[in-house]
């Protein structure tokens, strides 16, 4: 496979490292047979790459005006690379499938800031013709770690045992985990619960190729309060062994406030189906964002970064409400719970949310 250095200059919108060919990588000296690679200057899309990092790389495509690789050693890296904290994460040379569930880890947090901004700055200028617009540092997320309030995770049967974990990237192939670090401690003690309760129980996971197969996702969601809601996503609607996981969970999850079963029967990567089953509990999980206590139903939408939201929705006010404008009406389209809706509500005189799940809203 052809191999070439890349030198680092940016993180494209996509979430790779746009970089140029400098150099072949192991070129002989002195005139000796070529090595391949693409020509120097080259624009070329290495993920997990970082601004500033000297790559060695193995192309995978090659078109006219760009090409795509896999970084395979950093000869020299950036100023913002960091060694990833999560164990399934990519790192060069790695041979067994990783998470795809982040692609950032390699980044330093004041260097994701800075990326995120660049890359608005990039299409601004590049794009928009906007040459001086002018681009506010990023506000960053209160917490850097353990922040998402819901998880989805499918589950596969491998090598003789039951999997449970996020998808390897560019496929539906499965890397199960024992932690995640962006999700709450206590998400990932029921997620790995249920995993052995369905090895236990001897439940059928769903095969997505042949359509067979009973048990397909467990979604989790989580309170800042340490309050829970699970739900199986199941191909058929019996659930075997009901007794047995219900007391389980119960008894192992004290911070469970309901225990849900969606039913997804068509055979499409669409997680969630149309029919919701409550199997113990109460009906919705209480959520508290800001000053707002907030009702949710497993299948309403929440933003995943709860403290993060926070921050958003004061931005929200405080544009809507710049040089004292007070609506007569404010709509909050595809409003969920009404969060936003609701935030805003003191800085107009009338607001309206639309949704279209009446259990959502």
């Amino acid at each position: 496979m052809k191999t070439t250095v890349v030198a680092v200059e940016r993180m494209a919108p996509e979430g790779q490292a746009l970089g140029r060919s400098t150099e072949r990588a192991g070129a002989p000296a002195q005139g000796g047979p070529p090595q391949g690679g693409p020509a120097a200057g080259k624009v070329v899309f290495v993920p997990y790459g970082v601004p500033g990092d000297r790559l060695e790389a193995e192309i995978e495509t090659a078109k006219q005006g760009y090409a795509t690789a896999r970084l395979t050693r950093v000869l020299e890296p950036g100023p913002g690379r960091i060694e990833p904290p999560c164990p399934y994460h990519f790192r060069p040379g790695r041979k067994t499938p990783w998470c795809g569930g982040c692609d950032w880890q390699q980044l330093s947090g004041p260097a994701q800031l800075e990326a995120k901004r660049a890359i608005i700055l990039d299409c601004l200028r590049r794009i928009g013709r906007l040459p001086e617009a002018p681009v506010a540092p990023v506000i960053p997320s209160p917490d850097d770690w353990r922040y998402r309030n819901k998880v989805q995770v499918p589950f596969a049967a491998h090598g003789g045992r039951i999997v449970a974990g996020f998808y390897a990237p560019a496929s539906h192939r499965i890397v199960d985990f024992d932690d995640c670090l962006v999700q709450p401690e206590l998400s990932v003690r029921i997620v790995v619960k249920v995993k052995q309760l369905a090895e236990r129980l001897r439940w059928q996971v769903y095969d997505e190729r042949a359509g067979r197969g009973w048990l397909r996702h467990l979604l989790v969601r989580v309170t800042r309060e340490g309050r829970a809601q699970a739900t199986l996503v199941t191909r058929s609607p019996e659930l075997p062994q009901s007794a047995a996981y219900l007391s389980e969970m119960r008894s192992t999850f004290p911070e469970l406030t309901g225990l849900f079963q969606n039913l997804q029967p068509e055979q499409t990567s669409v997680i969630l189906g149309p029919r919701w089953r409550k199997l113990w509990g109460e009906d919705a999980l209480k959520e508290k964002i800001g000053r707002l206590r907030l009702s949710a139903s497993p299948g309403a939408f929440l933003q995943v970064n709860t403290p993060a939201s926070e921050k958003l929705y004061e931005q929200v006010a405080a544009q809507l409400g710049a040089d004292g404008f007070r609506p007569d009406l404010a709509v909050d389209l595809y409003c969920g719970v009404g969060a936003i809706a609701l935030w805003i509500a003191p800085s107009a005189r009338r607001v309206l949310g639309v949704e279209e799940s009446r259990e959502a809203a």
